[in-house]
């Protein structure tokens, strides 16, 4: 786990960019050394899709329900984690060339 190296100059790409580049739905990014495009791959989409959503829907919705939390807090709670879990998405996330 850490950030990507490209594959042709091998240099590491930047943790901002990364992030911004998931922030904007999965802009493509380059290599700032060479110019190579990359885009998120097809298996990084769906990790992050289920870094997202299983936790919330398999523990926050049942617990939420059966401790009579307010749904203000509930979804508070829910942006905190997607949040938090965000910032981890540049080392878990893979580009490939375009």
């Amino acid at each position: 786990m850490g950030l990507q190296k490209c594959g042709e100059c091998k240099k590491k790409m930047k943790w901002s960019q990364i992030y911004k580049s998931l922030l904007l739905s999965y802009r493509p990014i380059k290599c700032s050394h060479c110019g190579t495009e990359f885009r998120v791959n097809f298996a990084s989409r769906v990790l992050i899709g289920l870094l997202i959503s299983l936790p919330l829907l398999v523990i926050l919705v049942p617990y939420a329900k059966n401790q009579s939390f307010t749904i203000p807090f509930t979804v508070t709670v829910g942006l905190v984690y997607g949040l938090l879990i965000s910032l981890i998405f540049p080392y878990l996330v893979k580009y490939e060339p375009k």
